[in-house]
């Protein structure tokens, strides 16, 4: 049975952000002062996006926008499900973030 895409694209958002331990934003980003699909206030500005594709295509200006939505010392975060396509089940989940991000966290953990 054909899921309408909202309802995929707010379960997205829910298993995300209830794994990352952030906050979902009302109406998907669309209120102004509520930008992006999530956000760990502080830390993280979220946008999920899926595809039933092999491929996703993402620009540089779908980047630019999350990190324009960052707010004091929140970091950009975008969230990539690849999905079945009959069922939706979750074939695999990949994070974008800046390269400066990774590097700490890689740093960090070395120094653990």
């Amino acid at each position: 049975m054909k899921q309408p895409k909202r309802a995929v694209s707010k379960r997205q958002d829910a298993r995300v952000m209830s794994a990352l331990g952030g906050r979902i934003q009302p109406a998907s980003g669309a209120m102004p002062g509520y930008k992006s699909d999530g956000r760990i206030p502080g830390r993280y500005r979220i946008e999920t996006k899926y595809t039933q594709a092999d491929a996703y295509s993402m620009s540089i200006k779908d980047l630019w926008k999350i990190a324009g939505e960052c707010e004091g010392l929140e970091r950009p975060l975008f969230i990539i499900d690849y999905l079945e396509k009959s069922t939706h089940k979750l074939r695999g989940r990949y994070a974008v973030l800046p390269f400066a991000d990774l590097e700490k966290m890689i740093h960090a953990l070395a120094d653990d």
